[in-house]
């Protein structure tokens, strides 16, 4: 896995049960830029521990603050890997990085391990226009860097969100391919 241009020419869109590295990599992959909306970057490369966890650190530009990302293959959940690879790497002022759809919270919470929660969506409006150019581009690809539509979303999104909160227009962001298709199709005739 030392190509991650490859890897991330190769992502998928996000799959909850990993199966193999290069599942992980991809995961990691769109949640990092997921994570530009809230001024969150990798701060290292993915690595892994000896009983093969990924992991990866990141940080908070405005508040230096410090997150660890821990991601589990299916097969290496309920084994207690999460926790024992959050004792070796956690320092005192890290915090778990977490995604509301992960459902590890109470669990983070009940063993008292710092996290930090983060929602993608605050209203349904930005949440249904995702989820919509979502199912429009599925796991298609520029033709021109075979990349992810979605990646053009992600990203754009991150850099929006520098400018503006407004939901209504981080929305209508999401929503522009489905209009610029419209127009290709009605220009090309």
């Amino acid at each position: 896995m030392e190509n991650y241009n490859q890897v991330y020419r190769e992502t998928v869109r996000l799959e909850g049960d990993m199966h193999d590295d290069l599942e992980v990599l991809s995961y990691l992959f769109t949640r990092a830029r997921q994570l530009l909306r809230f001024s969150i970057f990798l701060s290292s490369p993915p690595a892994k521990t000896e009983g093969g966890v990924w992991y990866c650190w990141a940080y908070e530009m405005y508040t230096d603050t410090e997150y660890l990302m821990v991601l589990l293959k299916k097969d290496q959940r309920n084994r207690g890997m999460f926790l024992q690879t959050v004792a070796e790497l956690r320092t005192p002022r890290t915090k778990i990085l977490i995604f509301d759809e992960c459902d590890i919270q109470d669990f983070l919470i009940k063993t008292k391990v710092p996290c930090q929660l983060l929602t993608l969506f605050e209203s349904s409006v930005l949440e249904n226009a995702y989820s919509l150019v979502g199912d429009f581009y599925g796991d298609t690809r520029a033709n021109r860097t075979n990349v992810l539509n979605m990646n053009h979303i992600d990203e754009g999104l991150g850099v929006l969100s520098k400018y503006t909160s407004d939901e209504n227009t981080l929305a209508a962001f999401c929503l522009h391919p489905l209009f610029d298709m419209e127009r290709r199709a009605l220009t090309s005739f």
